[in-house]
Parts: C-alpha cells; structure tokens; sequence
C-alpha cells in the first residue's frame, strides 16, 4: 500500500505505535517533541514541523544519517501521516470520537468484535497493546486471522465463520453483560482511562455533516485512498464529527454510495476491477518494459494460473482432510480450469489464455509471467509446474520452450534440481537457440565446474560481452596442458587420447577454484530472500554517505554480499538447493567455510604481491593467507575483520576483509561472540570506518 506503513514485520506490521528501544537520546527526545507539537498544536506538515524544532533548537541533534522523514517513519510512536503530506498524533485525534458497530451473532456468541470495518479507523491505534486496555482496566487481545486461529479454536469458536480478518477478543461474557443482542448497536470510544464499550438503543441517524465532510474529501473523480487515512483526514478537518454515537461508519457509506473495497475508499460508482486491472497493466509495463500486447498477455496468463493455483491450493488442503468428495469436486474444477484456454481472461481486454500463449516465445514475456507467480512462493511452485504441463498442448510450437522452462522454474522452487535440470534440457531440445533455458544450462554447467559447456551454452545464446556468468566462466576455464600433445595418451591413464580425454576439460587446482565456488554462491544473493537483504544492508552500509549513488554502490560492496552470504544464511540456503551439482572437492570446501568465524586479525608482515601473515586477536592463532586484493594497503600493526580459512594447502581470506580501528576492537569482538545479527555487523563495522575517517581528517 503506498504510504502506509503498517505491512512491515510480520501479518500486522510494525506500527509507528511500537516502543522506541534502538534509537539513541537525542533522537527520541526530537521524537517525543514531535508527538507533543502534534499533540497540542495539531497536524503539520514536515516542513511545519521541521521550523518549529529548528526554533527549539533540536534538528542538529539527529544522528549522522538521520533526517527528519526518518524519524517520522521510524522513531515517533503516535504519529501517522494522513496522506496530503500532513501528519497527526493518532491518540489526539481519535479520543472522544464515537464509533458504532452492529454486533453479530458470532461476534456476540464468542466475544470477539471485527476491527476491520466499523472501527477501522481505529485498528492501528487498537495494534498497540497500550491501546488494547477497557477503562476499567481489562485488556484485550488481537487475533488476526488465520495467523492467531488458535486463540479462537480455544474458546471453540468456528474460525471459517470469521474468515481472514482481525479481530478484537474479550473476556468471556463481555458483550452479553453489556445487554446486547445479535443485530444489537455497540459504542466504541477512546477516553483517558482507555477504551469504552457502551451498548447503543435505538437506530441512529448518520452523523450530521459526514455527508458534506466525505464530498470534500473524496471527490468523484477521486483515486482510491485508505480508508482509515481518509477518515482521519475527515475527523482532523472537523473537530465535531463522531463525538456522538451514530449510524455505523460502512453502513452510512454504502448508503452515500460510496465504495469500499478492503482496506481502499472510492467516490460513488468507481470499478476498482477496472482501477485494479489498470494498476496492475502499469505495474507490467513499468516493471518489465513491455508493450501493450505483451503487457496483457502476462496479465490474461497469470490470471488463468491464479485460479489454478487457488484450486490446486484447495485439492492439497481436501487431500490432506482426507475428504474424498471435496477432493473430486476441486480436481474437477481445476481441470476445467487448467483448460479454459479460449475463456477471455479477467481483465486482459477480450484477451484469452490461448491469445497470448502465441507472445510466450518471448523472453521478456515469459520472464514476466515468472516473476509474476513468484509471490505464492514455494507453496505455488506445484500449480505452476502442472499449469504450464497443461498449457502446452494449446500452444504453438514457438511458445513450448517456454512452457518448458516455466516447470523447470516450479521444480527449482521446490528443491529438484535434477528435474529442473531435465526440463530445461527440454526445453533446450523444442528449440536450441532459446535464451533463457541456454541461460540456465549454462549455470548449471558452472555448478558443476564445467566451464567449456558453459561458454559453449552462453555463445549459443547470443549473451553479450558484459554478461557476468560469461565473464565468471572466461574467468576460470582451464586452458590445455602444454606438456603433452592432442593425440598422446591422456594423462590421466584411461588409455585414451588426450583430445578424447581430458582435451577441454582440465580443472584448475582447488585453490584457484576456491574463487569460483564463492561467486556461484554470490549468484544467490539474487534470489530467494538474498534481494531484500542486500537492500537492507546496502542501506545500511550507505548510512553516512552523502554520495547520490552511495546505495547502488553499496549493493555490491564487499561486506555486504559475505554478510549476506554467511551471517544472512544464504551460503547455507545455495549449499542446502545447489551443493548436490558442485565438484565434490567444492562441497566439501563449501561445508568448510560454513564452520569459520569471522574474528579481527592484527597484520604481523605483509609480504607484497604474495602473502600475509596475520595473528587472530581471539585466538592467538598465526596464519599465512594469500594476499588478497587491497591487502597491499594494510601495514604491520593494523586490524582487520575476515574469515580465515584452509583451502586445499593454503590459506585464504574468504570474502574480503575490512579494516578496524583500534579503538573499536573490543565492541567488534564482543560482538562476533554473539553470533551476530548481518544487519548488526554491517552497522557496527560501518559505523566504526566513519568514525575512524572522521577522527582521521580533523587530526
């Protein structure tokens, strides 16, 4: 949702409701101040808010990275912007008002109330478990549904009665002592002492001037906004409105004609199906620079694949039930389904599936539709597989490499690679200039150390000159023995000729191998949950940067990528999917480096363009590593941050290192005995460089 920050950690997010505990002084106290301007003098702009803390003197006490967006993002507790660049202390706002809810027979017969229309305007303030209090001091508990199902399952609730929803629970009896019925008018406020729950008689009329406050605020030929924004933006506007109970929020909505979808409000007689389509058409030609036909055939497939996966999703579930009828029913749907190829597909303009399988032969097409069904994840990986199995029967010929590549991509996700590997060579075999299955094939080869095929693969595929993997495999192909001729027997004793042998395909020494099995694990930094972490900790490394393009540099800074790769877990994740393809020698290097800890290494001698000999401050241990590039600059006495480790009779520094200043010697080990959080190492070792480089230049 754009501009709203709730979607962050976990089903309900992080809220700027949440306690401040990881920010230093002086930026919580410039966060209290913030709350308390709001709070008294009512919603600002930052701008607004940015002159009267400069006047009170507080905006150069933000610590080095921090501007005042940031605060307001991260630090501030209360305050939520309304969506006009306006922010407002949410507890300020919402005290006194009165919001009403027509209670339910489940509701009532389990004491739990939906937070999720009437009181949506309230749900943020009501994640904050200081929020969840009655006035006369009973908590209450959220359950958001299906993540919390067993707290409902223990009060014997139906849980399918709720659906996926988020829910307000009370103590047993709660609303029944109120004097409720089913159908029954139930009051919501927030007052000084905490939450307020009245029973309400009688119909209520709307409240006077919602009308006219909701006309300004959502004109007709207005965007979807949140509704909750919106509602806060109508209550600051009107300082009057809700202070009464009235008729309920959705219900006087739907009598304006106003139109709710989820969490989203319309003006009267808007198509969010239209809007949605149309959001989703630009997020595809944006997203993957596609043209308008393509665009809509991603669109028409990918709406054709999520009915199937939904059902396939259904067919697991009866399955695992064991009921045997559902189960038929669900296999039945899905095969009329998985083949309504000539249906026009929902959204794509009178398109069909089979309309647009003709547009799969292209790359960028069916990369779309890939990237596209990535959200469901592994679990979405077996619809995928039979979705494309079943599509290739209608498509044209062009379209079946594709198709093809498609289920070697479901087998990947779920961990078969020896299938994967299989379907690719498929799809390889329905056309042998198809890029992206050569592509893979070709990573596939590297995996196995096998660069000749691997280059042979890419040339095939027309990859340019700045093609990384080609790059990688030019990089470490072994060139032929010179001391023995093309027709001589091989040196390995097959008693074959050395051109029918070994010719092409000689193996560099482990040790210089050891460089190539560290990039084909970088490459998975690319996927899975590498992406979002490299962003999270290239940020972080970018901190003190001023450097327009210090974030994409970042992306590729040493630290960041090892980081990732071993205290991020996705070493052991490339180890766990791919290792099984590795040169066993690299398996078992590769099972080495998960056992070295990173640690701080003083420079004994350093012997230029050959070696180093550094001493483990932890340990006491002395290693000879090979000098690693930039190791020329490091001077006897000096520290750094590395892992250390044997590879075949040598030592090597894996992964690059990273100088540390004396004076932070002792915070920096403390914190490798702790196992560190990747976030947390990138921060400490960044920090401590800009100190150092800041203390540097004043001397």
């Amino acid at each position: 949702m754009p501009g709203d920050r709730r979607a962050v950690d976990g089903p309900v997010g992080r809220t700027t409701l949440d306690p401040v505990t990881e920010f230093s002084p002086e930026v919580v106290e410039l966060a209290r101040t913030v709350e308390r301007i709001l709070a008294e003098d009512g919603p600002a702009t930052e701008v607004q808010l940015a002159e009267r803390l400069e006047v009170a003197g507080l905006l150069p006490g933000l610590e080095p990275g921090y501007d005042l967006t940031d605060v307001l993002d991260q630090v501030v507790e209360s305050a939520l912007p309304l969506g006009d660049g306006r922010w407002v202390e949410l507890p300020s706002l919402l005290r006194g008002r009165v919001f009403t809810h027509r209670v339910s027979a489940e509701e009532l017969a389990y004491d739990v109330l939906r937070i999720d229309g009437d009181f949506l305007a309230l749900s943020i303030l009501l994640e904050d478990e200081r929020y969840r209090r009655l006035a006369d001091g009973t908590q209450m508990r959220q359950v958001v549904l299906p993540f919390d199902s067993a707290l409902l399952t223990e009060r014997g609730a139906p849980v399918d009665a709720f659906g996926q929803t988020v829910l307000l629970l009370l103590a047993p009896g709660r609303l029944a002592a109120l004097g409720l019925a089913p159908g029954g008018l139930l009051a919501m406020s927030l007052g000084a002492d905490g939450i307020a729950l009245t029973a309400v008689d009688g119909d209520l009329q709307p409240a006077a001037g919602l009308g006219a406050a909701l006309a300004e605020a959502v004109p007709p030929d207005a965007e979807p906004a949140l509704y909750d924004q919106t509602m806060w933006a109508v209550l600051t506007d009107h300082p009057d409105l809700l202070t009464a109970p009235a008729a309920p929020l959705e219900k006087t909505l739907a009598d304006l004609g106003y139109v709710k979808d989820g969490d989203w409000l319309a003006p009267p007689g808007f198509d969010f199906a239209g809007w949605r389509t149309e959001r989703r058409l630009e997020h595809v030609h944006e997203t993957y620079d596609l043209g308008d036909d393509e665009a809509v055939a991603v669109l028409a497939v990918v709406d054709l694949y999520e009915r199937v996966a939904d059902l396939y999703d259904a067919a697991v579930a009866a399955d695992r039930s064991g009921d045997e009828a559902q189960k038929a029913a669900v296999l039945a749907a899905l095969d009329t389904a998985s083949t309504a190829v000539d249906a026009p597909a929902a959204g794509a303009g009178g398109w069909t599936v089979r309309d647009a399988l003709g547009l799969l032969d292209e790359p960028a097409v069916v990369a779309a539709v890939l990237t596209e069904t990535e959200l469901r994840g592994p679990a979405g990986a077996g619809a995928l597989g039979m979705f494309a199995q079943t599509l290739e029967e209608f498509a044209p010929r062009p379209a079946r490499p594709a198709l093809r590549w498609l289920q070697a991509k479901a087998y990947e996700r779920v961990g078969a690679l020896a299938e994967a590997e299989q379907a690719f060579a498929a799809a390889e075999s329905l056309d042998d200039s198809w890029p992206l299955a050569l592509y893979d094939l070709a990573r596939y080869a590297s995996d196995r150390g096998d660069a000749e095929r691997g280059l042979s693969l890419l040339r095939r595929a027309g990859a340019p000159a700045d093609e990384p993997l080609l790059g990688l495999l030019e990089r470490f192909r072994a060139g032929p023995r010179t001391d023995i001729g093309r027709n001589d027997r091989c040196w390995c004793g097959s008693g074959r000729k050395y051109k029918q042998c070994h010719l092409h395909r000689e193996q560099l020494p482990l040790e210089v191998r050891a460089g190539w099995l560290y990039e084909k694990a970088a490459m998975s930094t690319r996927e899975a949950r590498g992406p979002d972490l490299v962003l999270d900790l290239a940020d972080e490394r970018s901190r003190y940067s001023d450097a327009p393009d210090a974030l994409v540099a970042a992306l590729d800074d040493p630290l960041v990528r090892d980081a990732v790769l071993f205290e991020g877990g996705v070493f052991l994740d490339f180890l766990a999917a791919r290792g099984p393809l590795l040169p066993e020698d690299e398996r078992e290097l590769a099972e080495q480096w998960l056992l070295a800890e990173r640690s701080v290494y003083e420079v004994v001698e350093v012997r230029p363009g050959a070696s180093l000999r550094a001493r483990d401050v932890r340990t006491g241990e002395v290693h000879d590593v090979q000098l690693p590039a930039g190791g020329g600059q490091l001077h006897p006495g000096e520290l750094f941050c590395a892992r250390i480790t044997r590879v075949g009779e040598a030592m090597q520094l894996v992964g690059g290192f990273v100088p540390v200043p004396a004076r932070g010697c002792d915070e920096l080990i403390t914190l490798l005995d702790a196992n560190p959080d990747p976030r947390d190492l990138v921060a400490l070792l960044t920090r401590m460089q800009m100190l150092d480089q800041a203390l540097g230049a004043s001397v």
